[in-house]
């Protein structure tokens, strides 16, 4: 009894304090574009993660295994550790996971670092199947000599292992929305009131989005609309880039209806009884009946229409002359 009582304490000491273990050099890398460090049998890695964690969702470790340890299955492992802390030359740190390196030249390793990390183990790769703790903001892997016969053999064995990020698939949408400015187009309107409270909703791939700033989107191609009852819908598509930022403006037009007049310039123009003094440019209207009267010398046409909102109008006067050999 007293005995079982003594291993369950050992047990819980070395779950809460983690072990003690040496390491004869750490080298220490950050993580950003792909870096190859070498590293011996008895060495560790501390992979320094950046501030900004946006785009990342793992980190891949690509090792060249030298031929002495591939000759020697079971013979060195690589460890993950957690909380590492260091003293006098001796660390202590919670393993949460560990393995050998197998009988091959090469190994991919991948570290998660998000739940949304997707890769899996391959035949040629393996995923470590636990998210480490990173509360000092680094991931410390760590090699050690477990051969039982030929230990001298690849004790001066090197390892060279390409560090680098591995992407979530994602980049962002930077939205900005903003009203067109209507004191720049000249107005035909008797009714100043305005449709709606100005207000308008935002939509990606169909759904609504409140964020327009810093939209986290897979990369790819994607629709945006913007739904309003004081502006006309607008819809734009756009590319995301994976680990980029694309800028979207959408300018927003009055719903209100307009209408543009294309003549001879010696036309005459009449918009509901009021004449039209500079006609060469886009009018904003009122939605409803209107009548358009034009008079070029002694001849004069007259036009009615019903403008709708969220309607662009043009009315054109041509004047055609023909050639004909009788």
């Amino acid at each position: 009894m007293v005995r079982i009582l003594i291993c369950i304490a050992l047990a819980f000491a070395t779950a809460a304090w983690g072990e003690h273990f040496n390491a004869r050099k750490v080298n220490t890398v950050f993580l950003s574009e792909a870096e190859t460090v070498s590293l011996g049998v008895e060495d560790a890695l501390r992979v320094k993660l950046p501030e900004d964690m946006t785009y990342i969702c793992g980190i891949e470790l690509n090792m060249k295994i030298p031929k002495e340890i591939a000759s020697l299955p079971s013979s060195v492992e690589y460890s993950l550790y957690e909380d590492v802390s260091s003293a006098n030359g001796a660390f202590s740190g919670t393993k949460s996971f560990s393995a050998t390196i197998p009988p091959r030249f090469s190994l991919n390793v991948y570290i998660p670092l998000t739940a949304e990390f997707a890769i899996k183990d391959s035949p040629y790769s393996e995923r470590i199947p636990v998210v480490p703790h990173c509360k000092d903001g680094s991931v410390f892997f760590r090699f050690e000599n477990v051969a039982e016969k030929s230990r001298d053999l690849i004790a001066k064995t090197i390892i060279d292992v390409e560090v680098k990020p591995v992407l979530s698939g994602k980049g962002t949408l930077k939205l900005l929305v903003s009203p067109a400015q209507e004191e720049e187009i000249p107005s035909l309107r008797k009714n100043i009131s305005r449709r709606g409270d100005g207000s308008y909703s935002v939509f990606i791939d169909g759904e609504p989005i409140n964020e327009t700033q810093a939209i986290l989107l897979k990369a790819g191609e994607h629709r945006a609309s913007i739904v309003s009852e004081s502006f006309r819908n607008e819809l734009r598509t756009f590319v995301v880039e994976e680990g980029r930022t694309t800028n979207l403006t959408v300018e927003l037009r009055s719903i209100e209806p307009t209408l543009i007049f294309i003549c001879p310039s010696p036309t005459q123009i009449y918009f509901d009884g009021v004449k039209i003094e500079n006609p060469r440019r886009e009018f904003l209207i009122d939605s409803g009946e209107h009548s358009a009267r034009m008079v070029v010398g002694d001849y004069e046409i007259i036009r009615t229409f019903t403008a709708s909102y969220g309607k662009s109008y043009t009315m054109s006067l041509d004047i055609e002359s023909s050639i004909r050999e009788n």
